[in-house]
C-alpha cells in the first residue's frame, strides 16, 4: 500500500505492524460478500451454490475479524517474529 504508508508512517506505525493489518484486511475483503473472488473461485472448484458456501465461512470470518483486532490493538502479537529475526 503505497498510498497508505506515507501515513501510517507520520502517525508512527510500524512498517510491519502495518503491513499485517493490510494483509488480514485483504483476506477479510476476498472472502466477504458480495464481491468475495475467493468464495467464488472456491465454489466453482467445489462444484457448490455461492449460498452455501458464504454460510460455511462465516465462522472463518468471524475468527479473521478477531485476529484483525488483536493485531491491530495488541501491536506485539505482530512485531514479535519481526523482533526476533531483525534484531529490532
Amino acid at each position: 500500500c503505497p498510498v497508505l504508508y506515507p501515513v501510517a508512517a507520520k502517525f508512527g506505525i510500524d512498517p510491519y505492524h502495518f503491513s499485517m493489518i493490510v494483509g488480514i484486511n485483504l483476506l477479510i475483503g476476498l472472502i466477504t460478500p458480495p464481491v468475495a473472488i475467493s468464495l467464488s473461485i472456491g465454489s466453482l472448484i467445489a462444484g457448490a451454490r455461492s449460498d452455501e458456501v458464504n454460510r460455511e465461512v462465516l465462522p472463518f470470518l468471524g475468527a479473521a475479524i478477531a485476529v484483525v483486532l488483536i493485531v491491530t490493538f495488541v501491536p506485539a502479537v505482530s512485531l514479535w517474529l519481526p523482533s526476533l529475526i531483525g534484531g529490532r
